[in-house]
């Protein structure tokens, strides 16, 4: 649902002369629409490569359900759509307010607003705040047991992570006799900082037995990144397995590109309107 905010003389229409694509069955007003490569309207995916429009029309069944039905007789809301099957396409300046916005996000005035791009279908077509801090994913782990008596040798620590050259990259560290589970984790921390490839890539940080790797820089989140450990010619030191639970999600930042609009006033409530002004 939309609130249009602009008069309307009674001479003034709405054009509605974009055609459905037949894969569409259920069309919200305020939702967000692209166009696929045969000209027809598709709910938008958030794709940077597409320019997306907001739609005044709302459908709510397949083409041709409408034809002939009075709006009183069909399903909660109007359907404009299935009896033409054109939709109208907001294109240039306009101020909107709308309910199709990611309710579970926190919106501030004057942010910038992108189509959302994720996997939640019940989000297709509506706005969400544009990212444009992101999130450095960051993954630990903690060294278990401890070098014997005549245990010294060299351990090994593999990272593994998406962009990381050489990935994934072995690291020998050099560890003492009775080095104890933390002074293992202070010289993995110091040998991992020390490459190149994993230094480069990550912020690393030691605390206790814990070896923290930070991304030093925002990405969309890497389900393969991990950590292992390894004994290599020591002993004593238990091996962990690599590990991919990461500590933090990574988050990439938005392209400009997205951008869709501004917020021009903020939801009061769950159950308020979001007001957009476009580009």
């Amino acid at each position: 649902m939309i609130k249009y905010e602009a008069r309307y003389f009674n001479n003034a229409h709405r054009i509605s002369d974009v055609p459905i694509d037949a894969a569409v069955t259920v069309l919200q007003d305020g939702q967000w629409m692209s166009l696929s490569a045969t000209g027809t309207a598709v709910i938008s995916d958030g794709a940077v490569n597409k320019k997306s429009y907001m739609t005044l029309s709302s459908m709510w069944g397949a083409l041709g359900n409408g034809i002939g039905v009075p709006i009183t007789a069909m399903k909660t809301g109007r359907d404009n759509v299935s009896s033409t099957g054109t939709v109208s396409l907001l294109m240039g300046p306009f101020r909107v307010a709308t309910d199709q916005y990611d309710s579970a996000q926190t919106f501030v005035s004057g942010g910038a607003l992108k189509v959302y791009d994720g996997a939640d279908a019940t989000k297709a077509g509506m706005v969400t705040p544009l990212n444009i801090v992101g999130v450095k994913q960051a993954l630990s782990n903690t060294v278990l047991g401890a070098v014997e008596a005549a245990g010294a040798g060299n351990a090994i620590v593999t990272v593994t992570a998406v962009g990381m050259p050489n990935s994934p990259k072995a690291v020998t560290v050099a560890v003492a006799n009775n080095d104890t589970a933390a002074q293992a984790a202070a010289k993995f921390a110091t040998g991992l900082a020390a490459d190149a490839n994993v230094g480069n890539f990550f912020v690393v940080s030691v605390v206790d037995a814990t070896v923290t790797l930070t991304a030093r820089t925002p990405a969309a989140n890497d389900a393969t990144m991990a950590i292992a450990v390894a004994a290599g010619t020591s002993t004593g030191l238990t091996p962990t397995a690599a590990t991919v639970a990461t500590k933090v999600a990574g988050v990439a930042i938005d392209s400009p590109l997205k951008t869709v609009g501004y917020v021009f006033k903020v939801p009061a409530n769950a159950d308020d309107t979001l007001t957009l002004a476009s580009e």
